[in-house]
């Protein structure tokens, strides 16, 4: 069933919108797949493949709306149609008062919670994403009222954890687990009072919260790992900080960035806020400490933080309280000047520095949210812009309209949600500006006329360049990669079964990875080295290129030469047989041994 956003659907004398319909699962696109539906195919039962597991819609046309969905335990597929990269509201909220606002996400649903002083419990709505109505919550005396907490989703309900109460400002050493359908309530005590903090959803499904500040003012340098019925803190910070971002990194490390500690004068213990310059990188088991930090200086208040493909992340702006050169752009909301400083964190702990932003794009309050293609979003003085990982740098998508009042929140790879005054009221927007996800079938080759879906792990070389490593992209000559620290992922898509080719211009072949994605992060295996190499390339006439091709199937890879004498001949050595994930990503690395050219990339959901 589809649905279209409420506040943004076609007007009702409209003329009827005809809607593509792509079935989704391992299977390759073919006609028996795609379906082009009118009007009247509203109710109409659909004849989709047996193992069809998701679905895309857009609409034909000039006036665009899109959405996926998934297949349910019911076996029904509902599909939120949104307009195409245009926001769009999904709630009133009401007046725009003092309220603190937590949003949430756990499965299809979206939780939005105010708390105001002098209420004695929150209120908000719950929005289905599946159809995006939303319906009002009144809590009266179910939920504690807090400001400056977490919410996330532990198992099937949400986590509430620690906060501050909102008339006395005390911190609460308290967490609270509920369900909105049955609005039973389950009450956690926290090792001490944590406000201000961050929160991660970990693979195994356990919360962790992150800093923060005591009951005292003091910034904490321990977290607290919540799961069902217990919690448990661990002094795992190098640095306490107040206000910290946290991130989950493909690499399986927490990032930990950004945040403050109170200074203090004779008249006030609180008398300024000191930024952290200091990013920390902690295991996801927990086991030990944080890293070596890394400096981004200046330090700045209110920095940005975004995780990119591969186990980097992406810093940026801030207010610098201290004014350390001219020109300055003030912050506006206290003394110093904005930083339009950009780095680029790469999963071995490097940083690099990236061009500044343009001052159109530089805020003392960025906002970043994660985005499909290793492309995410930046929103800034009204702006909307998209950073370019081969460029390395943000490009303006839309020049007004975009003002949250906190960080919005990334609902999947290709929509996410925020918080905007409209007037003297406050509401839900959200937007929807890519289709890409697990399942997503790349009918055109890769790397062919753009390096779109194909994300670099790493700042490129023509940015930041670094002795014995070579990755860039360049549309006229392809996909450059040299040294094992040249690495790409296929953005955003997993694989059972499938056939992969790579077309070789010139150089060795690449190192191949497959890795699982969450819980199995950790899983998989490289191919194409010294255990598991790459049939010996003929001799190549002139400039004609190699083509390889990999096939998976289950726990063995082939690896060989595509075309019928070279296939048939290295179909004669035997697979690599590997553990392997059930659903595994793509990565493609370098090698020590030259510079490797790819031209085309080709991924096909079945063995050919």
């Amino acid at each position: 069933m589809a649905h279209y956003v409420p506040a943004c659907a076609p007007a009702a004398d409209s003329p009827e919108l005809q809607l593509e319909l792509i079935a989704l699962g391992d299977f390759d696109r073919s006609n028996d797949n795609v379906s082009i539906l009118g009007s009247e195919s509203a109710r109409a039962p659909l004849s989709l493949p047996p193992d069809t597991r998701a679905v895309e819609l857009s609409s034909l046309g000039d006036r665009g709306y899109w959405g996926t969905g998934t297949l349910a335990a019911e076996q029904r597929i509902s599909v939120l149609l949104w307009p195409r990269e245009r926001s769009c509201a999904l709630a009133a909220l009401g007046a725009a008062g003092a309220q603190s606002w937590l949003l949430g996400v756990a499965g299809d649903q979206l939780l939005c919670l105010g708390s105001a002083p002098g209420e004695p419990s929150p209120a908000g709505v719950l929005v289905d994403l599946s159809t995006a109505r939303a319906r009002p919550l009144a809590l009266p005396g179910v939920l504690a009222p807090r400001a400056h907490a977490s919410a996330s989703s532990l198992g099937q309900r949400w986590l509430l954890a620690g906060g501050s109460d909102p008339v006395s400002g005390a911190a609460l050493a308290d967490a609270e687990l509920f369900a909105p359908d049955s609005m039973a309530v389950e009450r956690l005590s926290l090792s001490a009072p944590r406000t201000r903090h961050a929160a991660v959803v970990l693979p195994s499904g356990a919360v962790l919260l992150v800093g923060g500040e005591s009951e005292q003012g003091a910034a904490l340098g321990s977290v607290e790992l919540l799961s069902a019925g217990a919690a448990r803190s661990l002094p795992l910070l190098g640095t306490p900080r107040i206000q910290p971002s946290a991130l989950l990194l493909d690499s399986g490390h927490i990032l930990v960035g950004g945040g403050y500690v109170w200074t203090a004068s004779t008249q006030d213990p609180r008398a300024g806020r000191q930024p952290i310059a200091g990013v920390e990188l902690l295991g996801v088991d927990l086991t030990a400490g944080a890293s070596v930090p890394i400096r981004l200086e200046p330090a700045a208040l209110e920095r940005a933080f975004v995780a990119l493909p591969g186990g980097g992340a992406l810093a940026l702006g801030g207010c610098d309280p201290v004014v350390r050169a001219q020109p300055c752009l003030p912050c506006g909301n206290g003394p110093g000047c904005i930083s339009r400083e950009v780095w680029w964190l790469d999963a071995a702990g490097a940083a690099h520095e990236l061009p500044p932003l343009p001052e159109a794009l530089a805020s003392a309050e960025p906002q970043l949210v994660a985005a499909a293609e290793g492309a995410p979003w930046l929103l800034a003085n009204g702006r909307l812009a998209r950073f370019d990982p081969w460029q390395a740098r943000f490009v303006s998508v839309a020049e007004s309209g975009y003002a949250p009042v906190q960080a919005p929140l990334a609902l999947d790879g290709g929509s996410f949600v925020w918080l905007q005054r409209m007037g003297d009221e406050l509401a839900l927007l959200g937007q929807r500006a890519s289709q890409r996800g697990p399942l997503t079938q790349d009918v055109a080759p890769l790397l062919v006329g753009s390096g779109r879906a194909v994300a670099p792990h790493r700042a490129p070389s023509s940015v930041a360049p670094e002795p014995g490593l070579t990755l860039r992209y360049e549309a006229a000559s392809g996909l450059e990669l040299g040294g094992a620290g040249a690495a790409v992922s296929i953005t955003d898509t997993e694989y059972a079964d499938f056939t992969l080719d790579l077309t070789l211009a010139e150089g060795p072949a690449p190192l191949l990875r497959l890795s699982g994605k969450g819980a199995a992060a950790g899983d998989g295996a490289a191919f194409g080295g010294l255990e598991c190499p790459w049939p010996e390339l003929p001799a190549r006439a002139g400039e004609s290129p190699a083509r390889l091709r990999v096939r998976r199937s289950g726990g063995e890879v082939s690896l060989l030469l595509a075309g019928s004498a070279n296939e048939a001949a290295s179909e004669l050595l035997a697979p690599c047989r590997r553990s392997l994930p059930e659903r595994v990503s793509i990565e493609l690395a370098g090698t020590p041994l030259g510079i490797t050219r790819l031209l085309r990339i080709e991924v096909r959901r079945s063995l050919d």
